[in-house]
């Protein structure tokens, strides 16, 4: 269980950097060898993780 999380979460981190980069769904999925839907898929959690980084970072910003 603990292996596929892993997996799940380096999965994550690649796809996250493969659209910084401009790849598009299609492109990214080629990668993997998933359908461009499974890409989709990820991108709420990208989204999710990405709004818990900047709310951290922006509460650090207002800490005296």
């Amino acid at each position: 269980m603990a292996t596929e999380r892993v997996f799940y979460e380096r999965r994550l981190d690649k796809i996250f950097d493969m659209l910084i980069l401009g790849l598009t769904n299609e492109e990214i999925a080629n990668h993997f060898k998933i359908t461009p839907r499974s890409v989709q898929n990820y991108k709420p959690k990208l989204e999710e993780r990405y709004m818990k980084y900047q709310e951290q970072k922006n509460n650090n910003t207002w800490a005296f």
